[in-house]
């Protein structure tokens, strides 16, 4: 599918300010994109964002990634998601808020997870929630009871109590426990 169509004017005003190689991968279950550039600086710096995405989730992704480049390109050694990543990525991001490019019930959450965006979109719940393409047959670890079981990458889990945004949950089969976000996708047993 790739961006929206009404997005595409601006990504390639983006494109052609910064050579790039933009990259489209199979899916992945912990990221939905990635920004590398070469260690010594030479060489083309790449985008990779996962082929799967929903247009507006694609849309987002891509920017979230252009903000890393544009956070490289000035040279400073600074945390790769802190204060001018957040705040090349909001400006980035402006000409993009429109409902050409995101439906009308989707902007203001857009718009409030760009008011101090995270490193990983699973940490905005509700619109990692919007954005992700469920299928019939999964949900969110957040809509599993206190005590239900669901299935994760081919293994059944408890879900236990919530710890301020992540559920504990344990492994059935050896009793260990893990930490799952609120908007983890399983499939409900």
């Amino acid at each position: 599918d790739g961006i929206p169509s009404g997005a595409h004017q601006e990504a390639l005003k983006l494109l052609d300010s910064h050579p790039v190689t933009l990259h489209f991968s199979k899916s992945r279950l912990t990221k939905w994109g990635h920004f590398k550039a070469s260690r010594s600086g030479l060489g083309t710096p790449q985008i990779s964002l996962n082929r799967d995405l929903s247009p507006p989730a694609m849309l987002l992704t891509f920017v979230h990634e252009w903000a890393h480049l544009l956070v490289w390109k000035s040279g400073k050694k600074v945390p790769p998601h802190g204060t001018l990543w957040k705040v090349c990525f909001r400006d980035a991001m402006l000409p993009f808020l429109n409902e050409g490019n995101f439906p009308n019930d989707l902007l203001p959450k857009v718009d409030r997870y760009l008011r101090n965006p995270s490193a990983a979109i699973t940490s905005a719940p509700e619109l990692y929630h919007a954005l992700s393409e469920k299928t019939e047959n999964t949900c969110l670890v957040s809509e599993i009871p206190f005590g239900g079981t669901f299935l994760f990458r081919k293994k059944e889990y408890i879900r236990l109590e919530k710890r301020r945004t992540r559920y504990r949950c344990t492994q059935s089969s050896n009793n260990r426990q893990y930490l799952f976000q609120e908007a983890t996708p399983v499939s409900p047993c």
